[in-house]
């Protein structure tokens, strides 16, 4: 009799804990449902506008297909670089990398010792006759790949890895043709190296445009090392004064139209949600994702919040360029901040176009320090010839009489002369003036505590 009493007391003290259970159940079901509804929402919101979206873009001449990227196809074989450029390019790819010539022409832009001279001049011997087909090519006006951009961010670039060790033999060679004193063949050369990068950047997109900053960069060692190694010679200055003044800063504004394109066509290609789970995972996103209940219940409504939202993003951004055309840190700042209000958004049709749009961010950043690089070439020329006429470098930038400005800070680039020479520098994108300090030098990369920096020696 006790037992059956001490089993009722237990049933009597367990069935408020089920009922608060269930309780706590059903309001997890409400809140999920109204979460759902919430994402669904917002992105039917998001969705509802992408019509007009699309007309303004249109409008503004903003491209959302792939073949307004390109209105002048089909390009004519005998005005196209590109055919000649993938073949001759690389077939002197495979002989760099036969010949194991990295460290060869490394050597040859600082102590250029007589095995690096032996290596490098090889190459060069083997293939001189492709080397002369990309110096024909370079004078061709167009460079058209023929890539197709409505695959979307699966788009590649496999011939700019053979154009950029062809850009690094033609400045070798021009190099080893400048201890001969052959200026205007070296020019010929290095005229050609430039013309790599400027075929490389109009391809319209955030990766071919940062991709296209490395044969300039090379170019730019190699003149610094020709005028280091001729710096009596007003042969060699000029030649300098010539390249760079020719030199073209990338297009932001076809690389940003060209991210529209490609970011609207991989949405576009989504077939199912599991491919918008794939995207999510790449991005290292799969949980909010998952959290936030999209399924395939929701797929229409993700596309078209997504599509709206780059297309949002990319017409306040390309419509923002013109007021900026002539302040770089001004154009920085304005597309950082239209990118962080995208990033901080709890809004899921925000969600893409916060991860596409980084490639706007790093296309202006690009440029902004390919321009810094190019001041300071040409501020290590203007020293160096100021030298030859006063038989020293001067105590500060002003006495060259040409304003040098970093444009990351809008301010004019950092000059410190040395116990053998001088550091000419950018303060690069922590704002600070860390004395010079290479990035290979610096105590703490991640904090990104160091400079853009030139020096001579």
């Amino acid at each position: 009799m006790v037992h059956r009493h001490t089993s009722a007391a237990r049933k009597r003290r367990v069935w408020p804990w089920i009922f608060a259970g269930v309780c706590f159940a059903l309001i997890g079901v409400f809140f999920v449902a109204r979460f759902c509804s919430r994402i669904q929402e917002d992105l039917a919101s998001a969705g509802a506008q992408l019509d007009a979206e699309r007309e303004l873009a249109r409008r503004e001449g903003i491209p959302l297909e792939p073949r307004d990227l390109f209105p002048d196809r089909p390009i004519d074989d005998s005005s196209n670089a590109a055919p000649i450029l993938a073949e001759a390019c690389a077939i002197i790819n495979r002989a760099y990398e036969d010949a194991d010539a990295g460290k060869a022409i490394e050597g040859l832009f600082a102590t250029a010792s007589e095995t690096d001279v032996r290596v490098v001049a090889k190459l060069i011997e083997d293939v001189g006759p492709q080397l002369e087909a990309v110096i024909q090519a370079a004078k061709l006006p167009h460079c058209d790949f023929g890539k197709d951009y409505s695959v979307g961010t699966r788009i590649t670039y496999p011939e700019f890895v053979g154009m950029r060790i062809a850009a690094k033999v033609l400045t070798s060679h021009a190099v080893l043709l400048s201890r001969a004193k052959r200026f205007d063949s070296a020019e010929r050369n290095l005229k050609a190296a430039m013309r790599l990068a400027e075929f490389m950047a109009r391809e319209p997109s955030a990766i071919a445009q940062m991709a296209s900053t490395s044969p300039t960069a090379i170019v730019q060692s190699g003149l610094r090392k020709i005028l280091k190694e001729n710096s009596s010679d007003a042969r060699a200055y000029e030649m300098a004064e010539r390249i760079l003044s020719q030199q073209s800063l990338p297009d932001v504004r076809r690389a940003l139209e060209g991210e529209v394109v490609i970011l609207v066509a991989t949405i576009r290609g989504l077939g199912t949600i599991g491919d918008v789970k794939a995207m999510a995972e790449e991005y290292g996103a799969a949980e909010p994702i998952e959290s936030g209940g999209l399924s395939n219940v929701f797929f229409n409504a993700i596309k078209r919040g997504w599509e709206t939202r780059v297309i949002q993003y990319y017409r306040e951004i390309l419509n923002g360029l013109q007021n900026y055309s002539a302040d770089d840190r001004g154009l920085i700042s304005f597309v950082e901040q239209v990118y962080g209000r995208y990033r901080q958004s709890n809004d899921p049709s925000y969600w893409f176009a916060a991860q596409g749009g980084l490639a706007a961010v790093s296309a202006v950043r690009s440029r902004i320090v390919l321009q810094a690089r190019t001041e300071m070439c040409k501020g290590y020329c203007l020293l160096l010839a100021y030298r030859r006429e006063h038989g020293e470098f001067p105590q500060d930038l002003g006495a060259l009489g040409v304003e040098l400005v970093d444009p990351i800070v809008g301010k004019p680039l950092r000059y410190r002369r040395t116990k053998e020479g001088f550091l000419i520098y950018s303060v690069a994108w922590d704002l600070q003036d860390d004395g010079g300090i290479h990035r290979s030098e610096s105590a703490d990369d991640e904090q990104r505590q160091y400079d853009y920096v030139v020096q001579y020696p």
